[in-house]
């Protein structure tokens, strides 16, 4: 059998000489493994290029947002700061132009709880005309209250406020007067409050009942007694007279305008004369007198037979 001894001999002993095939056999295998090592490290850097390239990137776009938001947010608030200011022109505007229209002024004054005291003169003790604003006059409130009252006895207090879109409404709280005497030749006025007005002697026609007999401290009471009456019921009496004798003190004899005579105490008149109405109305047409000094009675008028 043929054996190849010089292979087996180089085996056995790597020192022999090599073939120049085997030689460029190995050249070419080292060269593969190296070929091969460098794509490998391409590989690598490939990757890590395409890494840091997206690193970088990113880094870029989130700077280049960080940069473009505050830019955007500034252009925002300037959008909102200049729709702002168009709107506050607009409403300047358009409260400029009703101050200088007609609308601006007071129309007309319309009066409320003014039994005896005259419009007119209101207008005229506080100062108000149809030249005026609306909002002159809502803000005066407070004077136009003081001005009144100061100069007129007969108005308690009076409110201002605005019915749209031009009247001016006044309501006014009376301090009315409950009856008037003559004094010295002198005509007055008895108020609620106890004040005396003097007034014309002519003018005794009134709405209210004629007092006689009463000093400065009765007609203090009388006033007090009939401060909370109704002004209708006022108006139903023509005539009080008070009575002083031995025996009888504080006595009332009140002269009713439809002829019914009532007697009364100057002390508890107030909380009996507002029943007047209903026994008025149980009564009827029967003629006789209503006795309210100490309980409250009706006695039939006698009619005598010849």
């Amino acid at each position: 059998m043929y054996k190849n001894n010089n292979q087996d001999n180089r085996k056995k002993n790597p020192h022999i000489e090599k073939t120049p095939w085997q030689l460029a056999q190995e050249k070419n295998h080292k060269n593969q493994q190296e070929t091969a090592t460098e794509q490998i490290k391409s590989q690598k850097t490939n990757k890590n290029n395409i890494f840091f390239k997206y690193n970088s990137l990113k880094k870029d776009k989130l700077t280049n947002n960080q940069k473009e938001k505050p830019i955007e947010q500034t252009n925002n608030d300037l959008a909102k700061l200049k729709r702002r200011f168009i709107l506050l022109f607009i409403i300047l505007f358009l409260w400029a132009t009703y101050f200088i229209s007609p609308l601006a002024k007071v129309k007309e004054y319309q009066f409320v709880g003014t039994w005896q005291v005259d419009p007119v003169e209101i207008l005229s003790k506080g100062g108000l005309d149809n030249r005026q604003s609306i909002w002159s006059v809502l803000a005066k409130e407070e004077k136009i209250n003081q001005s009144v009252t100061e100069r007129m006895p007969k108005v308690k207090a009076l409110e201002v406020s605005l019915k749209l879109p031009n009247t001016i409404v006044v309501t006014v709280l009376e301090n009315p007067a409950i009856a008037h005497y003559l004094e010295d030749d002198l005509h007055f006025e008895l108020l609620a409050d106890g004040t005396k007005v003097e007034i014309p002697v002519d003018n005794m026609d009134l709405q209210y009942p004629l007092l006689e007999g009463f000093t400065d401290k009765d007609l203090a009471k009388i006033a007090s007694q009939f401060s909370t009456l109704s002004a209708a019921l006022i108006a139903d009496m023509k005539k009080i007279e008070l009575v002083n004798e031995p025996g009888i003190k504080d006595r009332l004899l009140i002269q009713m305008k439809d002829g019914t005579p009532v007697i009364g105490n100057l002390n508890t008149i107030g909380s009996k004369i507002i029943y007047y109405p209903r026994i008025k109305q149980e009564i009827g047409q029967q003629k006789g007198t209503i006795d309210m000094e100490v309980g409250v009675f009706f006695t039939p008028e006698v009619t005598k037979i010849n």
